[in-house]
């Protein structure tokens, strides 16, 4: 885990911080890498990103991409109510999805937001979600 990483670097610091009233842990979240952050709290969301469909996390592409900046500071932070946040990377199929018969769906009635062992990110088998 990455506290147990960053443990014995951030101890000394945060007594120094005690100390002289400098927030280190602050100053230390920023340079951890992003995704490390959020999986500190959402192990599952990590897990899932290991599937063979899942979205391309990395350095460019990473958590705040979908829940913003203010997710690395407010745990509570969520992605848009919508599915705007869908389309500022999958514009070319915001039409013909509206134009379909999914359009009064949600995207995440059937793509997993982070990964799915399915194609596509489907959160079922092609069939059986189709199907129900």
């Amino acid at each position: 885990m990455l506290s147990k990483r960053f443990g014995v670097v951030l101890l000394p610091l945060l007594l120094f911080g005690a100390l002289t009233r400098i927030d280190f842990l602050a100053a230390a979240r920023l340079t951890w890498p992003e995704n490390e952050l959020c999986y500190e709290c959402h192990p599952e969301a990590e897990s899932q990103f290991a599937n063979t469909s899942h979205h391309p996390i990395n350095a460019i592409l990473g958590c705040s991409a979908c829940y913003g900046r203010r997710a690395t500071e407010d745990a509570g932070s969520t992605p848009l109510s919508d599915d705007s946040i869908c389309f500022e990377c999958h514009g070319a199929a915001q039409s013909l999805y509206l134009s379909s018969a999914h359009s009064s769906l949600r995207c995440i009635t059937c793509h997993a937001p982070h990964g799915s062992p399915n194609e596509s990110l489907l959160v079922e088998s092609n069939p059986s979600l189709c199907v129900d």
